[in-house]
């Protein structure tokens, strides 16, 4: 489903790459996790996925699709890299306003099930300024679910989550999946 071929970023003003030559498949109903030390070029990988950068080589394909080529090429991933969120919108008008950059009509229908598939529906109307860091996390990831996507590509989801949160993000990844 989603395969990388070849990927490498060299920056302009460094003389070394942050990351080459990096190829690898991930199938459908897999969870698969990036671990390394801190440089070793997981965000940036995370970002040329996202389009966010452009690579220095390689290819970044969906369904044999080359999504750098390609307009629209990410309309079936759901991404959370370096999240944020609006100070003037609540958790519900989070989820409207991504569903209505990204979304198709049918899925406001999933924000009910999404908000309280990530435990935030009895605090949908509240500003996320008002909530703890790992409240805006399960927010971020009900922003990246509320459009059903194929795939879901989560920078660092467990930063700041209690081990509880740990456990009910893998739970919620886990459902997810499943469905």
């Amino acid at each position: 489903m989603l395969e990388i071929k070849n990927l490498s970023k060299k920056f302009k003003k460094s003389d070394r790459y942050s990351l080459k030559d990096v190829s690898f498949k991930v199938e459908q109903g897999e969870i698969v996790g990036l671990i390394g030390k801190n440089g070793a070029g997981k965000t940036t990988l995370m970002k040329l996925i996202a389009k966010a950068i452009k690579p220095t080589s390689g290819d970044v394909l969906i369904n044999e699709k080359n999504i750098l080529t390609t307009s629209n090429g990410l309309k079936d991933f759901g991404f959370m890299i370096e999240s944020a969120l609006f100070n003037h919108l609540n958790a519900l008008d989070h989820l409207k306003y991504f569903i209505s950059l990204n979304g198709k009509e049918t899925h406001y229908q999933n924000i009910e099930e999404v908000l309280k598939l990530v435990d935030l529906w009895e605090k949908r109307k509240v500003n996320p300024n008002n909530f703890s860091f790992g409240m805006k996390q399960r927010l971020s990831l009900a922003v990246c679910l509320v459009t059903e996507p194929k795939i879901l590509i989560l920078d660092e989801p467990f930063v700041g989550l209690d081990p509880n949160g740990v456990e009910k993000l893998i739970s919620t990844l886990q459902q997810w999946v499943q469905k």
